[in-house]
């Protein structure tokens, strides 16, 4: 579902946004890819620390591998999009 207004987003729909979108995209979401998406859609520069706090809490995303040091993770839908077909490689 699509919020109406800015008001109405919140980090997670943003973040869960992003990732499906580069799920449909075939771009593997690594940390890096992510932040910067991220930072280009809603102005804010993650840190490693706050986007892991977010993804620890969201439901039908992980990031993998559970433990990671900085942004060396790579984040994982539950349930990819409808439409998907893989990374490319």
């Amino acid at each position: 579902e699509v919020p109406r207004r800015a008001s109405e987003l919140s980090p997670a729909a943003v973040i869960t946004w992003a990732v499906q979108s580069l799920y449909l995209d075939q771009a593997l979401p690594r940390g890096p890819l992510l932040q910067w998406l991220l930072q280009m859609l809603v102005g804010v520069r993650f840190t490693h620390i706050g986007l892991r706090s977010y993804l620890d809490n969201l439901p039908g995303v992980h990031a993998e591998p559970r433990a990671f040091k900085k942004f060396n993770f790579t984040v994982v839908l539950d349930e990819p999009p409808t439409g998907f077909k893989g990374f490319v490689s």
